[in-house]
């Protein structure tokens, strides 16, 4: 099966689509195992333990710090309570977010280097005059006569030439 993206005359906003599917596996990861972890305190250390690898790969490199500060905040414990679960999630997803959608796009947005060659120089301004006398002089290259001294029009005399 071959499957093939085709875009005409479009322009593909990648690092917008790479948002919405980041900010989509964020929210499922929410919903999906914070339903579980309603139930109680084994099926909240269950689901609490692949969350917070999925948001430490979602969130890499700043959390890498979160953890840190987390594992101090919960305790070796992990997570045991659906507070702890959003605490953890609403942490990992927020410095995420500030990774991604602020810091990286600020750092990657091209700066603007001007080498100010033309700094001496003044750009040439051509006079009112002068453009309007080569505007005519093209006008009259181009300038095709209605009537011929025989009175014919352009669409007789090359009829009449074929003739």
């Amino acid at each position: 099966m071959h499957v093939e993206l085709r875009v005409i005359g479009k322009k593909v906003h990648w690092p917008f689509y790479l948002k919405v599917v980041w900010v989509f596996a964020t929210v499922v990861l929410l919903l999906v195992g914070f339903g579980s972890c309603l139930a109680g305190e084994d099926p909240c250390f269950a689901a609490g333990q692949p969350m917070q690898v999925f948001m430490f790969l979602l969130s890499f490199p700043s959390s890498i710090v979160f953890l840190i500060c987390s594992a101090l905040i919960y305790g070796s414990g992990g997570i045991q309570t659906p507070m702890n679960y959003f605490a953890f999630w609403l942490g990992a997803f927020v410095v995420g977010y500030v990774q991604w959608f602020v810091l990286i796009p600020r750092l990657a947005a091209p700066a603007i280097t001007s080498l100010n060659l033309g700094a001496g120089t003044r750009p040439k301004h051509r006079s009112r005059r002068r453009r309007k006398r080569r505007a005519v002089e093209r006008l009259a290259i181009n300038d095709v006569k209605p009537f011929d001294a025989e009175g014919k029009t352009p669409i007789e005399r090359v009829f009449g030439a074929h003739n």
